[in-house]
This record gives C-alpha cells, sequence and structure tokens, in this order.
C-alpha cells in the first residue's frame, strides 16, 4: 500500500508553478495517458537503471501515471515518488501503490540522503526553477555511484517550443543548451555516460 509522507516547508508558495500544477492534477493522466510512454520505458529500462533491487527516487511524479511501472520493475528495491504540488500527489496517493509519496520540493531539499540507486526525472526537469541546486540535492539522495537520469521523449527544440506555447508560470521552463547542461550536471559531482538529443528523445544518464 502506498504511503504518504507529510512535508513541513517543501512547498515554497513563491513558485507559481505549483498553483499551475495544482490546477491540473485531476486531469492529468487523461491529458497524459501512460501507455505509449511504459513501452518505451520497457525498451529502455536497462539504460534507465530501472532493474530489480534498486531503490529509486522519482522527481516529479504527476499523479503517480508511471510510479505503478517503476515499482514492478525495481521490486523488492523501494520507491519515493516526490513532486512539488500537493495536488499531484493527492492524486497519486489514490492509487494502490507499493511506494511512498511525499511532497517535495527538489529546488529546496533532498528528500532523504544517499538512500537511492536511481534518480529519476522524467518530464520534469524543466520545471525544476533552481536547476544547479537541484542537481546538487539530487547528488545528495544518491547512493555512490548512483544514476541520474534526465529523460523526454522530445527533443530539446521541440519541448522549449512546447513550453513556450503553453506560457503563463512555464513558458520559460527550458531544456539548456548541451554545453551548459554539462557543466550544470559536472558541477554537481556527476559524470555523464549518455546524452542524446534527438527529434524523439531527450535521454541523459550520468553517474554520481
Amino acid at each position: 500500500m502506498n504511503e504518504f509522507i507529510p512535508s513541513s516547508d517543501r512547498t515554497p508558495e513563491k513558485d507559481p508553478r505549483i498553483a499551475y500544477f495544482d490546477k491540473h492534477a485531476p486531469r492529468w493522466i487523461e491529458y497524459n495517458s501512460p501507455e505509449e510512454v511504459i513501452t518505451r520505458f520497457d525498451a529502455m529500462k536497462d539504460e534507465l537503471g530501472i532493474t530489480p533491487g534498486r531503490n529509486v527516487l522519482e522527481i516529479g511524479c504527476g499523479p503517480g501515471q508511471f510510479t505503478g511501472w517503476i515499482c514492478e520493475q525495481v521490486a523488492p528495491g523501494k520507491v519515493m515518488a516526490t513532486d512539488f504540488s500537493p495536488a499531484m500527489i493527492a492524486e497519486a496517493c489514490k492509487q494502490s501503490l507499493s511506494a511512498e509519496f511525499m511532497v517535495s520540493d527538489i529546488c529546496s531539499e533532498a528528500p532523504a540522503v544517499k538512500a537511492f540507486h536511481t534518480a529519476f526525472c522524467y518530464n520534469s526537469f524543466p520545471h525544476f526553477r533552481d536547476k544547479s541546486r537541484a542537481l546538487k540535492n539530487i547528488a545528495k539522495t544518491l547512493k555512490p555511484g548512483g544514476v541520474l537520469i534526465i529523460l523526454h521523449f522530445a527533443g530539446r527544440e521541440a519541448l522549449n517550443n512546447m513550453h513556450s506555447q503553453f506560457g503563463g508560470p512555464v513558458q520559460n521552463d527550458h531544456l539548456l543548451e548541451h554545453e551548459e547542461m554539462e557543466k550544470l550536471i559536472v558541477s554537481a559531482g556527476f559524470k555523464i555516460d549518455i546524452f542524446k538529443d534527438e527529434s524523439d528523445l531527450y535521454f541523459i544518464r550520468a553517474q554520481k
């Protein structure tokens, strides 16, 4: 059964993205059908570090539409699924999943220290208002040799254009240029194993 871990000060109201995602939470799965995404996850799961026995931190889990897949792949490993949107976590907690759910803002703090083998950021990294601090906090959560995954099933240019068209609080939530992104990741204590930016795939795997 899923467990909800309350938060003390993990959702700073000054970040307007929180209200944006809270508003869309009740219909998020309707807007974002998981079937095609899970098929692509299946094809990549060895590269993603989502394998049996690994503890995974899912950052930006939304309403948990992919959390169940992660739990199935890593069992008996543990999954902690986090989001800075309380409404998204509330939706996720409606599902019967063997995961812990936490309202947590990775730009403010690390939800746990040296607890995870994999930090999984699917469709979430552009929304981190302080990407440098987020990466440093992610590094804190990982065990030595732990893996960071940043993944989108669209290239950087297409994703950035989409967010610009959405407007509002997410209009400037962009993936950085390759050189700048690489610099941030390395400065947070990671070594990059894979960096792909293709028309239908943006994929970074880095090791602590």
